[in-house]
């Protein structure tokens, strides 16, 4: 459970930068907008993978 916990952590925090480059750096607004709205859900998943990997006492993932 930890293991997968970790790396839900991980491709999380990697799915949330790659969608705040795209909110900030896409080639038009429709994409820009579409990234925008999908990461307070993101953000939300994130926090909840975090939260359970500290229950669980998962490895330090804060720095991907």
């Amino acid at each position: 459970d930890r293991a997968y916990i970790d790396m839900m952590v991980m491709d999380h925090q990697k799915a949330v930068a790659i969608f705040e480059n795209a909110a900030q750096n896409a080639s038009t607004d429709e994409a820009k907008a579409l990234a925008q709205g999908a990461l307070p859900k993101l953000r939300e998943h994130l926090e909840r993978a975090q939260e359970l990997q500290s229950q669980l006492g998962g490895m330090d993932t804060t720095n991907p």
